[in-house]
């Protein structure tokens, strides 16, 4: 099982949170934290989830 901190987010959701937040596409994300693009889609909803909606960036989930 993920170890959770504090925050609720999982190691790997803390280690995408700061990436969401650039102008990354989430294709270049996945290539940084070498992970598959659809791994990385699931982990930014589940932050959107825990946290709630932070700004226009949500709106990069449905993008190709």
């Amino acid at each position: 099982m993920a170890e959770r901190h504090a925050s609720g987010l999982t190691s790997s959701e803390l280690r995408l949170l700061p990436l969401l937040t650039t102008q990354l596409s989430l294709n270049e994300i996945s290539q940084i934290l070498e992970m598959p693009r659809d791994i990385v889609v699931a982990l930014a909803q589940s932050i959107y989830m825990k946290l709630g909606p932070l700004g226009e960036n949500a709106s990069r989930l449905s993008a190709p």
